[in-house]
């Protein structure tokens, strides 16, 4: 059901550097309009430049002031890849109305560059533990890439995460229920999960 495949045994800079913009040029319209900037920080190790251009995407190791940044620790980046490659586990279970659109599809990045804040999503109950993704927009991120004060922690159980690649809730509505514990502003939580909400909406039964 995923529209592109992960071998075993891909490293994060086969991810960066191969997967990734052969998986953008293949999901993402050569008509769509926009170019972005996102940086990738994969503590310990260096920071991408993610360079956005209608369907292309290419990638080099930069450290850079950007409008939208991701922060995420290597070893939880190693564990999804091995899950998209092998259990699947972390992978969506529905084709959303709409079809598949990649994250880094520029109308997708322009709807979460209209956000101003940083947030935190912790998976508090990984198989490997807790497992925190830091993610930044506008103002906010454009101040540097660091991973500490964000002004909203989402904290998130393996239920929550598995009923939202199946379809059975959508971003926004898992913020409104209660299913995500939020601390900090509100607002800003949900002005990111409304910016890709639309793109995660699961078909008409």
């Amino acid at each position: 059901m995923f529209p592109f495949e992960i071998a075993p045994g891909t490293t994060i800079e086969q991810l960066l550097n191969d997967v990734l913009p052969k998986a953008h040029a293949k999901l993402v319209s050569a008509t769509e309009v926009g170019s972005f900037k996102v940086a990738v920080k994969v503590t310990p190790g260096p920071t991408y430049l993610l360079s956005i251009d209608k369907n292309r995407l290419s990638v080099r190791e930069e450290s850079a002031k950007t409008g939208i940044w991701v922060h995420l620790d290597e070893k939880a980046v190693v564990f999804f890849l091995d899950d998209m490659a092998t259990t699947k586990r972390f992978l969506p279970k529905f084709v959303p109305e709409g079809g598949f659109t990649m994250l880094t599809d520029p109308k997708v990045l322009k709807r979460v560059s209209l956000v101003n804040g940083k947030i935190e999503i912790k998976l508090v109950d990984s198989p490997i533990g807790t497992i925190s993704l830091f993610v930044a927009a506008g103002a906010k991120a454009k101040e540097g890439l660091f991973a500490d004060d964000p002004d909203a922690t989402l904290e998130v159980h393996m239920p929550t995460v598995e009923n939202i690649l199946s379809g059975k809730v959508g971003p926004e509505a898992a913020l409104s229920d209660g299913s995500v514990g939020i601390k900090g502003r509100r607002l800003v939580a949900m002005q990111f999960a409304l910016a890709i909400a639309p793109y995660f909406k699961p078909p008409p039964i």
